[in-house]
């Protein structure tokens, strides 16, 4: 769980630290302003996940939806392909999550449940990570075995891996990881 996580987490770190080596390498005397854009753009997506700390929905959008959308407009402006990929990749899993868990109140079940919720976002922030041509097949593996992993970590919490599978296997099964 820790490798994928923090792999998810040192991707926008690692952008605003290329643009800066870029910079250097090129002789310049600031980094490039596209690439700092998509990096700091990166940085903002990474931030709505680590403040969704309760599953809620008001109306029909959880806290992580209403906070990503302030986002939308901006990816537009990345003007870095590779990363708009990774960063719109990352939005339709946010949204996806955002379906799962306002659908028949799911996030009802979590909000009690603090420690389960914890599980389930620290899986999401992976699942945003499995961006179609970045992974080989074994890394597909691993993610479908971390997925089974969290889930039974979930045995440490009443009723907690019912409500992981409910939430992340729909998930899952929409990543660029489906059908490994």
């Amino acid at each position: 769980m820790a490798s994928i996580s923090t792999h998810t987490l040192f991707i926008p770190i690692f952008l605003s630290l290329v643009a800066i080596s870029q910079a250097r390498i090129l002789n310049r005397d600031k980094p490039d302003p596209d690439l700092m854009f998509c990096a700091n753009l990166a940085i903002n997506l990474q931030q709505c996940l680590a403040l969704n700390d309760f599953p809620f929905c008001n109306g029909t959008k959880s806290l992580l939806q209403q906070c990503t959308d302030g986002y939308l407009s901006d990816l537009s402006k990345c003007k870095v392909s590779i990363i708009k990929e990774v960063l719109k990749y990352r939005l339709d899993i946010y949204s996806l999550s955002d379906q799962v868990l306002c659908k028949d109140h799911l996030y009802r079940k979590f909000v009690n449940d603090v420690g389960c919720w914890r599980l389930a976002k620290a899986e999401l922030g992976s699942l945003s990570g499995l961006v179609q041509g970045l992974l080989t097949k074994d890394g597909c593996k691993v993610a479908k075995i971390n997925v089974d992993v969290i889930i039974g970590f979930g045995y440490n919490y009443p009723g907690c891996p019912a409500k992981l599978e409910t939430y992340l296997k729909p998930i899952f099964k929409k990543t660029a990881c489906a059908g490994s």
